[in-house]
């Protein structure tokens, strides 16, 4: 007997069997993370948050730049059933965005949280002029969902 034929191994067949079952599973394990990943678990987690912008003179939100630092100056004003235990910052400029996290602060319910923020890690060269800022507000996680964009952004 030629020794190519007394070598024995999986058919052809049945290793594409396997390699379609292998791949369904993988398949069925990303579908399932991705339906935990984006169910409604923080549904509840977020219930009652409410974050509005309130004007700072005729605009949502101001900035002044110095040295290369970015401040910005805006109202927030939690129209809720819950308190907003922190805010991330989103900061859409020309050429690129900045995020800044907040997480020292509590914004009771039906009340205001006035802020000026310094962003030492925004330079308005690099990043160019502002387009739109959000504020995430966060209960136990961040609620993107409840998240309020301005409409005005004007210089201080």
């Amino acid at each position: 007997m030629d020794k190519s034929m007394a070598r024995k191994g999986v058919s052809p067949l049945i290793a594409t069997i396997l390699l379609v079952i292998f791949a369904l599973v993988i398949l069925m394990l990303l579908i399932n993370w991705g339906f935990h990943l984006y169910s409604d678990e923080n549904k509840d987690n977020c219930e009652g948050i409410q974050l509005a912008i309130r004007n700072v003179g005729s605009n949502e939100v101001c900035y002044s730049s110095s040295e290369g630092n970015l401040s910005l100056h805006f109202i927030l004003e939690n129209k809720g059933a819950a308190d907003i235990n922190g805010i991330v910052i989103w900061i859409f400029g020309e050429k690129g965005t900045v995020l800044k996290e907040i997480s020292d602060i509590s914004v009771r319910k039906d009340s205001l949280y006035d802020a000026r923020v310094d962003l030492v890690d925004y330079d308005l060269a690099s990043y160019g002029a502002l387009n739109e800022v959000q504020f995430i507000p966060k209960k136990n996680s961040l609620c993107p969902k409840e998240a309020a964009k301005t409409a005005s952004i004007g210089v201080c």
